[in-house]
């Protein structure tokens, strides 16, 4: 089958070479990436979520694969997909509806009585949870029901923050996922993140293909992952078929999460798609899951795919190389180097000359390490760390460097890492200063470059008398105050969308707003002058 690739950069590169009969789509934005230039077959598109036109573009094709976010898990496209009468890479429509809301997830695992959560499901008004905070008490957790990636998730300490945050939850999810429906769970304080790789085919076979720990995390989001989870056998083993019991029928790849906290565990979703980290299960297994999603998508039989047995060998580690500051706030600019690490695998969208936005997510590579055991992964994985050499923007580097060399990740850790990991202070460390001579650190290798672009002052979200900056790129989405207005500490004063997260930027005293210098729309770059308070 010819397979028409709808998505970008990194995961675009990597379906392609493992199903070399494709076509790319692309936007004007993304034509000068590697994966527009090196493919054959390509044609543009307005957006990776323009269902016509991608439909459009598969006209010679007889397959769509959707990769990873986008439209991978939309039930629509899929149902649309068929309807054109392609092939979709990946489950039904009616499996990915199943699974694709968390509340309907979380109803079947209760209902084949995997171990899950209790939850309250928000409508249109906040219905009364006083016994369900008597029950389960602070903290609770309030979660978007069709999405992920932390996105439309707030924690909630107080019952005095419930309100605002099931309204800020929503709008972030109705903005995000196009589906403004939540829910509220306890918040589990210090879980790991584990899950497990399904495989189904189009017969009634579901084979599992490994677990992975998954909890070094900032804002929710995943940036090292790892397989086989430093677990033990009888717990992995009990999580993994408390995962198969959620299908009956399945065919393509699924991934089953969980939180486990001692040696209590309890179901959190199921993504219907090739996940980001999958390249470590490939590693452990030897087998090639963008194959084997082709494969099954074609009618063949796991029996005739698949060992008898999948086997994991040795340890695999993947870091998430992402265009952010030390403070996880997204980066850009272009990449005047971009030098990866040699003997290593390194899945990449981007290489020198390439200009990182911030229209899409923030990531550009990851490096991934498998060795023998843990020890000898981890050692591995310093060195690749050390010589990948990125200059343009900022990037994660030190912050992957620092997490993998510490004490703390040599011994079992969880979701909560990074809240307490202390960062040892860079001078000027992984920041691409815009002065005279920017000075670049990453791991235990050093860097001078010459950079003559013209100093920003600015790169807080606040400066001397009043004057409020932006603290990373992005676009403008709300302006929500006037000259003359009157403003509390706390108050949101506009709202700062960047990499599809919305970032508030909140007066830090009470004043008088005497200038606005942006509107609704305006882009901004990280040092950006934005709004006067007096």
């Amino acid at each position: 089958m010819k397979v028409l690739i709808a998505n970008r950069a990194e995961i675009s590169e990597r379906i392609q070479r493992s199903i070399p009969n494709n076509k790319v789509i692309y936007t004007y934005s993304d034509r000068s990436l590697p994966f527009v230039k090196n493919a054959k077959n390509k044609q543009e598109v307005s957006s990776y979520l323009a269902i016509d036109e991608i439909l459009e573009a598969s006209k010679d094709c007889e397959a769509i694969h959707p990769g990873y976010g986008f439209l991978s898990e939309s039930a629509e496209f899929a149902e649309a997909v068929q309807k054109a009468g392609l092939v979709f890479i990946g489950p039904t429509p009616e499996q990915m509806r199943m699974f694709g809301e968390k509340i309907k997830a979380k109803e079947i695992a209760v209902s084949k009585k995997v171990p899950s959560l209790e939850q309250i499901i928000i409508g249109s008004q906040v219905p009364d949870i006083s016994s369900f905070i008597k029950k389960h008490g602070f903290p609770l957790l309030i979660k978007a029901s069709g999405g992920g990636g932390g996105r439309g998730m707030r924690v909630v300490r107080a019952e005095s923050e419930i309100e605002s945050a099931i309204t800020s939850a929503s709008k972030e999810a109705k903005s995000f996922f196009n589906n403004p429906d939540v829910f509220i769970e306890p918040y589990l304080e210090n879980p790991r993140h584990i899950e497990v790789q399904i495989i189904g085919d189009k017969f009634g076979d579901i084979r599992v293909l490994g677990s992975r720990e998954c909890s070094i995390q900032r804002r929710h989001q995943k940036i090292i992952e790892e397989a086989p989870p430093i677990l033990d056998d009888k717990i992995l083993s009990n999580i993994q078929n408390e995962a198969l019991k959620l299908f009956s029928e399945y065919h393509g790849l699924a991934t089953v999460e969980f939180l486990l906290e001692g040696d209590k565990f309890y179901f959190l979703e199921v993504n219907t798609r090739l996940q980001v980290e999958h390249p470590v299960t490939e590693e452990v297994t030897g087998l090639d899951l963008v194959l084997l999603q082709y494969q099954v998508a074609s009618g063949k039989k796991l029996k005739d795919i698949l060992p008898k047995e999948v086997k994991t060998k040795g340890h695999s580690i993947e870091a998430r190389v992402c265009a952010e500051d030390k403070n996880f706030f997204p980066s850009s600019g272009y990449l005047r180097e971009f030098l990866i690490p040699e003997g290593v695998r390194v899945d990449s969208g981007y290489r020198a000359g390439n200009y990182v936005s911030t229209d899409y997510d923030s990531m550009m590579a990851k490096v991934i390490v498998h060795e023998e055991n843990r020890e000898k992964a981890i050692l591995r994985m310093l060195e690749a760390l050390d010589k990948f050499l990125i200059l343009g923007v900022e990037t994660n580097l030190p912050v992957l460097y620092q997490v993998t060399e510490s004490r703390e990740f040599k011994k079992p850790y969880n979701v909560r890492f990074l809240d307490s990991f202390k960062l040892k202070e860079l001078v000027p460390g992984n920041i691409l200063h815009r002065s005279a001579v920017s000075h670049v650190l990453y791991g235990k290798g050093e860097v001078e470059e010459e950079n003559l672009a013209p100093k920003v002052e600015a790169t807080s979200h606040i400066a001397s008398e009043g004057d409020i900056f932006s603290p990373l790129p992005g676009v403008i989405s709300k302006v929500l105050v006037k000259k003359g207005e009157k403003v509390k500490a706390g108050e949101t004063l506009l709202v700062l969308e960047s990499m599809k997260m919305e970032h508030p930027i909140k007066a830090l005293f009470d004043g008088e707003v005497k200038e606005v210098l942006v509107s609704q729309g305006t882009t901004v770059q990280k040092g950006a002058l934005l709004v006067k308070v007096l």
